[in-house]
């Protein structure tokens, strides 16, 4: 498989440092921002995505993207994900930032939404650290939106496998499993934000 992040960083940033440890992955950086017109460069980013493997991983941000704070607009991100449903690729959102972009969780959430309407299963890697004041803490959600409850049942059961393996281990200060949801909407339980 290969994955494939924004080239905005010289040496890919966290991520890189993630994949570059594991065995059998190919890490490829895209082109994201354009300095010359401190812009999202859609057209060099949506190539990038157009040249990759079939079915590839693709790491998005979902908004307030870091470090350019520059976002693609409705259009943009439809644009991305239609180059994404014809090659077959699969998104994880990085929603570190939720409301700082726009000041609206609702808002700042299009991204996601946009694509989960389009028929993608998606991973969303959310943190709050930063959006809680919770930065010592490091915590956050794993979302998979599957196309069916058999293929989420799946996904469920090995978060429930990795989860189980690394509270098992833990020492004291590491975080561990507060709650492991199956509703497929949430809206009554986080004021209605969710896509």
């Amino acid at each position: 498989k290969q994955w494939y992040q924004r080239r905005v960083r010289a040496a890919g940033g966290t991520i890189k440092l993630i994949l570059d440890r594991m065995e059998g992955v190919n890490y490829v950086p895209y082109t994201y921002y354009d300095a010359a017109t401190m812009s999202v460069d859609v057209e060099s980013m949506c190539m990038d995505l157009e040249s990759a493997a079939d079915s590839s991983v693709v790491v998005l941000h979902a908004c307030a993207h870091n470090p350019t704070g520059i976002d693609p607009t409705k259009e943009q991100w439809l644009k991305i994900a239609e180059v994404c449903r014809k090659k077959k690729h699969f998104p994880i959102f990085d929603l570190a930032y939720l409301g700082y972009a726009s000041g609206s969780f609702d808002e700042d959430a299009a991204a996601i939404r946009t694509f989960v309407e389009m028929g993608f299963e998606i991973i969303v890697c959310q943190s709050f650290a930063k959006i809680m004041g919770l930065y010592c803490e490091r915590i956050g959600s794993l979302i998979f939106v599957g196309a069916t409850a058999e293929i989420a049942h799946k996904c469920l059961s090995q978060m429930k496998i990795i989860v189980s393996r690394s509270t098992q281990t833990r020492r004291p200060t590491e975080p561990e499993l507060l709650h492991v949801s199956q509703q497929p909407r949430l809206e009554t339980r986080v004021g209605g934000v969710c896509p």
